[in-house]
């Protein structure tokens, strides 16, 4: 059986590759707060739209995350993963809470992303069952 340690470094893993797939495709993120932005990150813009594999996976995981309600839990996770705000203890006082709670907050809604994304794929495998038994 998987540790809880393993089990969360394989979703922070998850998320990371997510947010590099998403960022790919600028189309799918949410504007981030400027105020935040403009404080923790340089502007670089070179024009280019990075390239990345088109995946069932990631597109799913993203419509888990997107599916999700707005909640600072799925603002937490997005500042952390598709916008990358570091210094975290700083994003953290900015928002009002502890780096502790920040990381319980980005912890707590993956969580619940993947659950939605383990939920979309169990579907789309039934429905795939479905399509080839009334092709038989």
């Amino acid at each position: 059986m998987m540790s809880d340690v393993k089990k969360d470094q394989d979703l922070h893993f998850f998320c990371q590759q997510w947010a590099e797939w998403h960022r790919s495709r600028r189309l799918f993120a949410p504007p981030a707060p400027k105020h935040l932005l403009a404080r923790f990150q340089p502007q670089k813009y070179s024009g280019e739209v990075p390239d990345a594999e088109c995946s069932i996976n990631m597109s799913l995981f993203n419509l888990a995350v997107m599916a999700q309600p707005d909640s600072e839990e799925k603002r937490t996770m997005q500042l952390f993963y598709l916008h990358n705000l570091r210094p975290i203890k700083a994003v953290a006082n900015e928002l009002g809470i502890s780096s502790k709670t920040f990381y319980k907050r980005v912890k707590k809604f993956s969580q619940q992303a993947y659950q939605g994304y383990l939920e979309l794929l169990a579907h789309r495998a039934r429905a795939a069952k479905s399509e080839l038994i009334e092709n038989v």
